[in-house]
């Protein structure tokens, strides 16, 4: 299995609530080339957990095992994408895109190259020299997925990338990702609270319950692909939709007894 997430846990320690668990066993397998979306109820950890996958949080037990070694520099195989663009604001697109590869030591020539392969891919060519505050949302957000995939990350983690846009820009960026996936065969590990975004992405998608957080069910999503718009129409797509639905309620409902 290319990734494993075996019965980790997560508390933080709040010094004036106490400790306060948030994830409480996650036992997740993916395989490579995988699309995974993550529902679940708010604050019940999606984002905890992709942190912890990333490196940049540590659990508290549990293991990630990695092509089945336990590896703890995880973090550099790891791309991820976050709801808010996280472009540094004094650099173009071009130098967003090269920051990472310039990290790694890689020569001013071939970071160009790389910058420009993956700002074509994903159609911002032109706006090489724009500024992160001359684009739109949707750019922005563009820019951010070149910029985690120069790295060539054998996993792209993202969290809720498209929430801050309308909901025509977002069908549009999603089906613009699903083409970038299929482009680069990365491993994708995607958190939503949109169930008709999780089943029009993925080829799987895991149900979290309310904090402290387990995964509930793994759905597969057995939809032809390439999918297009017209697929939301499926009644196999309706099928899944009322099913996810319902599950997330009941974790959600949970919350409130």
């Amino acid at each position: 299995m290319f990734l494993e997430i075996r019965k980790l846990r997560k508390v933080f320690e709040d010094l004036k609530r106490g400790n306060i668990p948030v994830l409480g066993g996650v036992d997740l397998a993916v395989k490579k080339k995988e699309f995974v979306s993550i529902l679940g109820p708010s604050g019940c950890g999606k984002t905890t957990l992709l942190q912890i996958i990333a490196g940049l949080e540590q659990p508290t037990s549990g293991e990630i095992l990695f092509e089945g070694k336990n590896n703890n520099s995880l973090d550099k195989k790891c791309g991820i994408v976050f709801q808010e663009y996280a472009l540094f604001p004094w650099k173009t697109v071009q130098g967003n895109v090269e920051f990472g590869p310039k990290m790694r030591g890689v020569s001013k020539k071939e970071r160009r190259e790389i910058a420009q392969a993956y700002i074509e891919l994903v159609g911002l060519t032109g706006f090489e020299n724009h500024y992160p505050h001359e684009l739109s949302g949707g750019m922005k957000q563009r820019a951010a997925i070149a910029r985690a995939l120069a790295n060539d990350p054998d996993i792209l983690l993202m969290d809720e990338p498209f929430a801050a846009v309308d909901p025509q820009l977002r069908e549009i960026l999603q089906q613009e990702l699903l083409k970038i996936w299929q482009q680069t065969g990365k491993t994708i590990l995607f958190v939503t609270h949109n169930i008709d975004e999780a089943i029009f992405l993925a080829d799987r998608v895991a149900v979290m319950t309310a904090r402290p957080a387990r995964v509930k069910d793994v759905v597969q999503v057995d939809l032809p692909r390439p999918r297009q718009k017209e697929i939301r129409v499926n009644p196999g797509f309706y099928e899944l939709e009322g099913y996810l639905r319902k599950i997330v309620w009941e974790e959600a409902e949970s919350l409130r007894e």
